[in-house]
């Protein structure tokens, strides 16, 4: 299993690579390669995953998900290396490039934040805090796991981006 992450010192994507590691490490039959930074780059997450796997042509999956943007460029890779389906996918964030790559098959699963418990908490703790209401330590915003079977399903927009375009 390949983990492609941003950069270190992104905080929030720092929390959920180490997160995702800790949860992969109980998976004894599962061989989790060493962490490599793309730093959010398209060309180079597809570099890495073209490197990764040419090393190891029976790669098994590959969690783009910690860059964001740049996991577009590994699936594009593996997809080029005729690994579609063979390497399970999963990535970060319902972006219109995984959303429409996860209705073609080409990934497994997107895992992506509910904005509107982002945005909407935000606002709310903006609005308590005005009001010298205390606020909670900790706000658990939570998440979609998206998958070609039920991307579509209306309860999960909230978790996926809208396209500008």
């Amino acid at each position: 299993m390949v983990d492609v992450d941003a950069a270190p010192g992104f905080s929030t994507l720092e929390i959920n690579m180490r997160a995702f590691r800790q949860e992969m490490a109980k998976f004894k039959n599962i061989k989790l390669l060493p962490l490599q930074y793309d730093g959010g780059d398209v060309a180079k997450n597809a570099a890495i995953v073209r490197a990764t796997l040419a090393r190891y042509p029976d790669l098994a999956g590959a969690y783009l998900g910690t860059s964001g943007l740049g996991a577009e460029g590994g699936v594009g890779a593996i997809k080029a290396a005729g690994k579609i389906g063979k390497v399970k996918i999963v990535t970060l964030d319902g972006l219109p490039a995984a959303i429409d790559d996860l209705r073609k098959g080409y990934q497994q699963a997107v895992i992506s934040v509910k904005l509107r418990d982002l945005g909407g908490g935000a606002v709310k703790a903006a609005v308590n805090a005005l009001k010298g209401v205390k606020q909670p330590k900790v706000q658990y915003t939570g998440f979609c796991t998206l998958t070609k079977q039920n991307v579509d399903d209306p309860k999960n927009s909230q978790c996926i981006y809208i396209s500008k375009s």
